[in-house]
């Protein structure tokens, strides 16, 4: 683990321009006009129910203390580890706040270095919740618009299942700035406030310098240095949190124009999560069926997409799906398919990008040719997907997703099936099930079952794949199903969770599998 603190001695402060890399600029895509609880195909939300994009703005509708440090992530964008300057800001509010003392430790604001580039940037992504290895420094302010920097980094207790719950003694720590200039005592800080952050080299090690504005007049309200930052506490990710809501226990920070510059920025367009997530298909008698994953759209989205097949150069639609609700899937079906041959396909979906707007994005697999009745049969079989057991550590040291060396090691059989026979998710796994209220229940798990998109997808959009729930798929243990019906315990048989959010679990896992021998449902 690197320093949080770089030590040695201190030398001015450089103004030499970085000769390395080249000077960019990014803003992260908030459409105006534009409600959902998904941010967007370069952001990443943890977790996805506690976040919502509201007209150009980021909110953060969760900030109980059990669920601390939420995090947005952003993919398309990280800070490289070539010497040289970055500046990063947002403008940022914590809303109406009626007891400044109910506030406790609330601070909102800016993210850095979580992950590196020697980590893999979707376990990265997941970052949240408690400091740990890795974590990154926050520069962010508080209630009253004072700036504040914390350590993300330091955890030294052990962990269970779970990261959810309070935070304990000692964690996400005030750093003593090393210079600092607060706002005038008993001063009301604005509405909203830009707060920007700049890292300049010093030495071997970085200073930060952050600056709080009243957004509307530009009027200085707050500014803080922090010197001696290691490189590591910088080079990651840049994202944004919201601990604690004004109240101490309700809904967080707000958030626009996040924005960056500088030459140690690097670009990641390829790495875009959506608006497919994944597809996964299979053909039998002569049936092609294929589902495509997205995430929660808003009712003003896009509520179908397009199955298309290349012909030659070009490529002709076979089908048209409609969104299916809770789920999100769109169900594709191509009758007397011809499984003689291989052929590529893409998922078309127009993506709003504000009112009036939307740009078309693409999605895109290969159906292979069917193998011969001489042909060696090669299935790859996965039981249970897990991606933590405690000990957190925001590396692959104490989080195994996204399974790059599963994928690889599979990758290089070339398997002709997947067959995920169960627990693709575990309720419980890095973060604890949420239960109610029931929207925010199906959310729960969707958010769980778009880390099984993420590692799997490369996999599974270009070979059949059969994917069966299991217990814990359904938020349940041990014993389960008996016929459909509800369960009151754990060890009932049936079903705990109510039968909406049983049906969601099966169209995102298995509305793509061949049709069933007796379809007539069972209870509920």
């Amino acid at each position: 683990m690197a320093p949080l603190l770089a030590t040695g001695l201190l030398l001015a402060l450089s103004t030499t321009a970085a000769t390395t890399g080249s000077l960019e600029e990014w803003s992260a895509e908030l459409p105006a006009g534009t409600d959902r609880v998904w941010l967007g195909p370069d952001l990443y939300a943890c977790r996805l129910q506690d976040w919502c994009l509201e007209d150009g703005q980021l909110r953060c509708v969760e900030g109980a203390q059990g669920n601390p440090i939420r995090v947005v992530h952003a993919l398309d964008v990280t800070v490289g580890s070539e010497r040289g300057e970055f500046e990063v800001s947002v403008v940022l509010s914590p809303g109406e706040v009626a007891d400044l003392a109910a506030a406790g430790e609330s601070c909102a604001g800016l993210l850095l270095g979580a992950g590196g580039e020697d980590i893999p940037y979707q376990l990265s992504a997941l970052c949240h919740s408690r400091p740990a290895m890795d974590g990154g420094l926050a520069v962010g302010l508080d209630t009253r618009g004072r700036v504040v920097f914390r350590d993300n980094e330091t955890n030294e207790a052990g962990g269970s299942w779970s990261i959810a719950g309070k935070l304990r003694d000692g964690e996400f720590q005030e750093l003593e700035a090393s210079e600092r200039q607060d706002p005038p005592a008993g001063a009301a800080p604005p509405r909203w406030m830009r707060l920007s952050v700049s890292a300049s080299p010093l030495g071997a090690s970085y200073a930060l310098r952050a600056t709080a504005f009243d957004a509307e007049t530009g009027e200085l309200f707050s500014q803080a240095t922090l010197h001696g930052v290691g490189p590591r506490n910088v080079e990651g990710n840049l994202s944004l949190f919201s601990h604690l809501s004004p109240a101490a226990d309700g809904s967080g920070w707000s958030f626009s124009d996040w924005r960056a510059s500088g030459a140690k920025l690097q670009r990641h367009e390829e790495r875009s999560f959506g608006p497919v997530l994944a597809a996964q298909f299979t053909t039998s008698r002569r049936v092609l069926k294929l589902t495509a994953q997205l995430p929660p759209v808003g009712e003003d989205d896009a509520q179908e997409g397009t199955l298309e097949l290349r012909e030659g150069e070009s490529w002709s639609a076979v089908a048209s799906a409609t969104l299916q609700p809770d789920s999100f899937t769109l169900p594709f079906r191509v009758e007397d398919w011809d499984g003689s041959r291989a052929q590529d396909y893409r998922v078309r979906y127009e993506l709003r990008t504000g009112p009036g707007s939307t740009r078309t994005e693409f999605f895109e697999g290969t159906i292979p040719a069917e193998p011969g009745p001489e042909e060696p049969l090669v299935v790859a079989a996965f039981t249970g997907n897990k991606h933590f057991t405690g000990g957190i550590r925001w590396n692959s040291e104490g989080v195994w997703f996204p399974h790059t060396d599963i994928v690889e090691a599979v990758s290089s059989h070339d398997p002709h099936l997947l067959f995920f026979s169960g627990d693709q998710i575990y309720e419980g796994d890095l973060t604890r099930a949420q239960t109610r209220p029931d929207d925010k229940a199906r959310l729960d798990y969707l958010d769980k079952w778009y880390r099984w998109c993420w590692a799997f997808r490369d996999l599974a959009k270009d070979r059949p794949t059969i994917c069966i729930p299991d217990d814990h798929d359904v938020y349940h243990g041990n014993l389960w199903g008996a016929g459909g019906r509800h369960a009151k315990n754990q060890d009932d048989g049936g079903y705990k969770m109510p039968a909406r959010f049983v049906q969601m679990v099966e169209r995102t896992q298995t509305s793509h599998l061949p049709d069933p021998f007796d379809p007539t449902p069972v209870e509920q």
